[in-house]
């Protein structure tokens, strides 16, 4: 059999088909919530044609399968709302097509892989709600040329927000709310003037400036798409909190 594309999607099968493996061929594999369980099977590896891989809101469990670093092709990979626990390999930069990656509403922690930030072909990057921890590297941004949309809120994260930010120049949405992230918010982040949303709430974010209702909106007046900011619970001194235009 020659088939390239398998979708069934709440279908409740509860195990992924083991004939599926034998598909040298398949391009897309979407499996979204149908119940399915245990682990992801190390068999997934085998499927190196793939370009499309979701197996989201579904019970399974466990780390990372490595062999599913041989899916080089890999574009679309979307493992939300499952019940991985563990870290993200740092074998997940050999994915170098990879476009989306979503691991939201998982239990992975530790740091973030840096060979994740020098995935130059990402465009979406969503880590929300899960235990990830540590601080992001003072280079973030200088290999991530396409990045559109970050969202990694209801995290561990800390430290500063590098001024590279400001690399991603094709940044529309920054999804930073409910970490640890402190110090001032990088002026760097005007020169996004792509940016729409900016969504850093609960953290604790400061402002060094003597006029901090003037700092923070003046460096984001050149941020002509910028819609949404959302600046709450975190000890800015008097800079309102929110701001929808």
């Amino acid at each position: 059999m020659t088939l390239d594309y398998f979708e069934s999607s709440s279908s409740r099968i509860g195990s992924i088909p083991k004939s599926l493996f034998n598909l040298a061929s398949l391009s897309v594999l979407s499996m979204q919530t149908n119940g399915l369980t245990g682990e992801i099977p190390a068999e997934i590896g085998s499927l190196v044609a793939l370009q499309i891989l979701d197996l989201g809101n579904n019970g399974l469990k466990g780390t990372f399968p490595i062999s599913l670093f041989n899916c080089s092709s890999l574009g679309i990979l979307s493992f939300d709302e499952l019940g991985l626990t563990g870290t993200i390999p740092s074998e997940i930069g050999e994915l170098r097509n990879l476009e989306y990656l979503n691991l939201k509403y998982n239990s992975l922690a530790g740091t973030i892989p840096s060979p994740l930030f020098n995935m130059t072909a990402l465009r979406i990057i969503g880590l929300e709600s899960n235990r990830f921890s540590g601080r992001l590297p003072s280079e973030f941004g200088h290999g991530l040329p396409n990045l559109e949309e970050i969202y990694i809120w209801s995290n561990q994260f800390s430290g500063q927000l590098p001024s590279s930010i400001s690399n991603c120049s094709k940044l529309t949405i920054v999804a930073l709310g409910a970490n640890s992230f402190s110090g001032p918010i990088p002026n760097s982040l005007g020169n996004l003037r792509n940016l729409e949303v900016l969504n850093i709430p609960d953290n604790l974010f400061t402002d060094e400036s003597s006029v901090p209702e003037l700092s923070i909106l003046s460096f984001l007046t050149s941020c002509k798409a910028l819609t949404r900011l959302a600046l709450a619970g975190n000890p800015l001194n008097g800079t309102r909190s929110e701001f929808n235009q």
